[in-house]
């Protein structure tokens, strides 16, 4: 810094009147100046103006130092702001994935990015991403889905409940709630579960049931119960039953919920609601009262 010793004279109060004139008009006056109003009305301290050089050279330092960080901290704030915005928009860019979802009673049909087909049943979702499809086909299932996989690359299908990996096949995946289900149409699909891996071939399939794996079950169709438009359940809780049959009409059941983890055998046509509700009710001899369009209940 420059006029550190005209500075020093003032404190000292050995600066000329001409010093003092030519100091005001000086950038290190205008820094100063708040200290040397605020220190007018003190008595002058004694000072030696070449020892005391040095220290306050080291005190303007400081000074300067506690300046600098405050300019500093606003560059870097905004330049981390501007950080923290490129990174967030990379990630919604990068990762937001596909969504295809159903409402109840509804169902539909959907190519993937490699041209696999999709059915997608009632009050389902899949979320993929178009961006990294190519380097890894996942998605992310809630709800039952059917696949026909073209080949390439293992394709996974992730759901709360297992993880199913194919490479190219047929296959259908169920997941609701407490129950979890898939069955192999063609090809050959590992499914894993609770750190347990199946192999499925065509005509085989497994189920869990409120955690617990069943053993391998056989089956004879083509492609799943619901392509026909029906459902069939095969020693179930009964509350699976009912909310099967709520997505498929859009109808809500009541009934008493202490039939809930009572086993089901049996199924329903989701040609007509009415028909659908005696074929649920029958094996479980229980009644039924069609309350209004979008409420049944059943009793025994």
């Amino acid at each position: 810094m420059q006029h550190e010793k005209e500075i020093l004279k003032w404190l000292d109060g050995t600066i000329t009147d001409s010093e003092l004139e030519e100091l005001r008009n000086t950038p290190e006056f205008k820094d100063l100046e708040p200290i040397i109003r605020n220190t007018s009305n003190f008595k002058k301290p004694s000072f030696n103006t070449e020892e005391n050089l040095e220290a306050f050279h080291k005190l303007k330092e400081k000074q300067t130092k506690k300046v600098v960080p405050i300019n500093s901290w606003k560059k870097y704030v905004a330049i981390a702001a501007s950080l923290v915005l490129i990174v967030s928009m990379y990630f919604i860019f990068s990762y937001t994935g596909t969504t295809v979802h159903t409402k109840l009673a509804e169902t539909t049909n959907f190519n993937l990015p490699d041209n696999s087909e999709v059915a997608l049943n009632s009050d389902s979702e899949i979320e993929y991403s178009k961006k990294t499809w190519d380097t890894k086909r996942e998605l992310k299932l809630q709800g039952e889905a059917f696949f026909k996989v073209s080949k390439g690359k293992t394709f996974d299908v992730i759901t709360d409940q297992g993880t199913v990996t194919v490479v190219g096949t047929q296959f259908n995946v169920q997941e609701r709630d407490n129950f979890f289900q898939v069955r192999c149409f063609e090809g050959k699909v590992k499914v894993s579960v609770y750190g347990t891996t199946v192999f499925l071939t065509p005509g085989k399939g497994i189920k869990l049931v409120d955690g617990e794996l069943n053993e391998m079950e056989t089956f004879d169709a083509s492609i799943p119960d619901w392509l026909n438009n029906e459902s069939n359940f095969d020693n179930v809780p009964f509350n699976v039953v009912v909310k099967e049959f709520e997505r498929q009409f859009n109808i809500k059941v009541n009934y008493d919920k202490a039939l809930a983890n009572k086993k089901f055998t049996g199924g329903f046509s989701y040609a007509n609601s009415a028909d659908a509700i005696e074929s649920i009710a029958f094996p479980m001899n229980l009644k039924v009262n069609i309350k209004d369009k979008s409420t049944i209940e059943l009793y025994e």
